[in-house]
């Protein structure tokens, strides 16, 4: 009995199908819709099925058998599934039989799939659930150092082998990492190594210093209050420029000179000439600018192309009640007004700045 997918379109070969006065002579013209009777039976008593529309083709070279293609709605019940084909005039009565399985149950017997299973039993007893699992009844125990380096194969636990969310802060307790829990051979170990260079800092890393309230930074002697001390006054002086290195005091001359005073908050603020030009302003400056809304959504970008279009473009419709101007590439209509003849007056504007 062959076995079909449920609710997967298939073809099956139904035959032989051999003359109704003789029984040897196989028939090679056979059509669903002239036979007395082409139908599908169901499991479980459900209602015949016509398939005398069904598609419906002779096999080339194998007289008396025939290809049909059951659809998807032909198949989408599990359990026996009959064909029924008869003409009594014609040819002796052809029966099939299939059995219609579960996807996964098809898929896990001819194609890449597991087959799905419950445990209902664990050497005799019904086994715990998912938040308890391990062998019932019995306990495992093993050899004192029968789990050491010999025994664990090289590589066998390596990046590859450990998940990539195997070991993550939520999953170490908060005091699972302490001294208590480091043996004073495997510190020496740590210390006693070679030098090793940093290769990568990761910006959380960084974050995490640079995120310390001040009111943290109170450790004698540390770093960190060095820095807070220190920063935290105002500029009163600086060395002189020869007291750095002669590379560096050229660059330093500018810094050499007393915060005398500066532009209150809200006061304007003096450019020197031609502080601002082309060579100054980087190309997305300029877009900012150019896509910047003027009026409602309309950009300046999208205005001056309005501009160019209706002063320097093609223009047609003069005389009518539609004008219309192009863009300059002449590739589409920019500005369209609807306008009175006699007195100019526009009453409607579509506009297209893109």
């Amino acid at each position: 009995m062959q076995l079909l997918k449920q609710s997967t379109q298939v073809v099956v070969r139904i035959g032989p199908f051999m003359d109704a006065v003789d029984a040897v002579t196989p028939e090679t013209g056979i059509t669903l819709g002239a036979a007395d009777q082409a139908e599908l039976l169901k499991h479980n008593g459900a209602a015949t099925v016509d398939i005398s529309a069904a598609t419906w083709a002779g096999i080339t070279g194998a007289g008396g058998w025939y290809d049909l293609t059951l659809s998807a709605s032909h198949t989408d019940t599990l359990g026996l599934l009959e064909v029924v084909i008869q003409d009594a005039s014609v040819c002796l009565p052809v029966f099939a039989r299939f059995m219609v399985v579960p996807v996964n149950v098809w898929d896990s017997l001819f194609g890449a799939d597991l087959l799905q299973v419950d445990l209902q039993q664990w050497i005799g007893t019904a086994p715990l659930g998912l938040s308890a699992q391990k062998v019932q009844g019995h306990t495992v125990t093993h050899a004192a150092g029968a789990i050491d380096a010999a025994a664990i194969g090289t590589g066998a636990i390596d990046a590859d082998a450990i998940a990539a969310d195997a070991i993550t802060a939520a999953k170490i307790a908060t005091d699972a990492i302490g001294a208590d829990e480091f043996a004073q051979a495997a510190a020496d170990k740590v210390w006693s190594s070679a030098a090793r260079t940093l290769t990568a800092f990761s910006t959380g890393l960084a974050l995490s210093v640079w995120d310390v309230l001040e009111t943290a930074i109170i450790a004698a002697s540390s770093i960190g209050l060095k820095v807070k001390n220190n920063l935290d006054a105002a500029i009163t002086s600086r060395p002189a420029a020869a007291d750095y290195t002669a590379g560096r005091a050229a660059n330093l001359d500018n810094l050499n000179a007393a915060v005398a005073s500066r532009a209150a908050p809200g006061d304007a603020m003096d450019l020197v000439a031609g502080a601002v030009d082309a060579a100054a302003l980087a190309a997305d400056a300029v877009d900012e600018i150019l896509d910047e809304p003027v009026e409602g959504a309309t950009t300046m970008r999208q205005m001056l192309r309005l501009y160019a279009s209706m002063m320097l473009a093609k223009a047609s419709g003069g005389g009518t009640v539609t004008l219309t101007f192009r863009d300059l590439a002449d590739t589409k209509a920019r500005v369209t007004m609807t306008v009175n003849t006699t007195t100019g007056d526009r009453s409607a504007v579509v506009l297209d700045g893109t």
